[in-house]
């Protein structure tokens, strides 16, 4: 009776653990493919602007390419955090998103003034928001001849990436589990 206890007890402990992976493995899986699919889109713009608009990146392409990368990993990795909100209605993640684009330069002068108004006065605003990392990306490869720039950017993003993964696994393995 000791051992038909102890192995079933194991049997449930198995069955306990894989329960608690599955979701993340399956979460993870789906992120996967979103930020591959997100990155095909934004690498076909690539190509559109390389080929049919014959802009010419120059011999910055491949960083070019490792900032689209990086950029589709920063966004797929907020909207993974997002979407662990509960309750959160379209209509507010597109106010989020539009709330930080206006200080990335997105809708003219008036708010790249803001945003450089922001960035003066409080910089940890400027450097926490991902847009802003992934606009300062692309323009430290235009506008700096070295690639110190570049690279602390592109540090950034892999920072912010990380941290957002982090916290939304955190947020799915609770969320699957508010069941039990």
């Amino acid at each position: 009776m000791g051992e038909k206890a102890s192995a079933r007890g194991r049997t449930c402990r198995r069955t306990y653990d894989a329960c608690l992976d599955a979701p993340l493995a399956h979460a993870s899986g789906t992120l996967l493919g979103t930020w591959l699919c997100e990155f095909a889109c934004m690498f076909a713009a690539f190509l559109f602007m390389r080929f049919v608009a014959e802009v010419d990146f120059g011999d910055n392409a491949a960083l070019v390419l490792l900032a689209i990368f990086l950029s589709a990993l920063v966004a797929c990795a907020a909207g993974a955090l997002l979407g662990t909100i509960p309750a959160m209605e379209s209509g507010m993640v597109s106010g989020i998103v539009c709330l930080l684009s206006l200080f990335t330069g997105l809708y003219g002068p008036a708010s790249q003034s803001l945003a450089d108004l922001v960035e003066s006065s409080a910089p940890f605003l400027a450097y926490a928001n991902p847009l802003w990392e992934m606009t300062n990306c692309f323009y430290a490869l235009l506008y700096y001849d070295t690639l110190d720039a570049f690279q602390a950017r592109c540090t950034a993003l892999v920072f912010m990436a990380l941290a957002f993964f982090a916290l939304a696994s955190l947020r799915m393995r609770r969320i699957s589990h508010e069941h039990l």
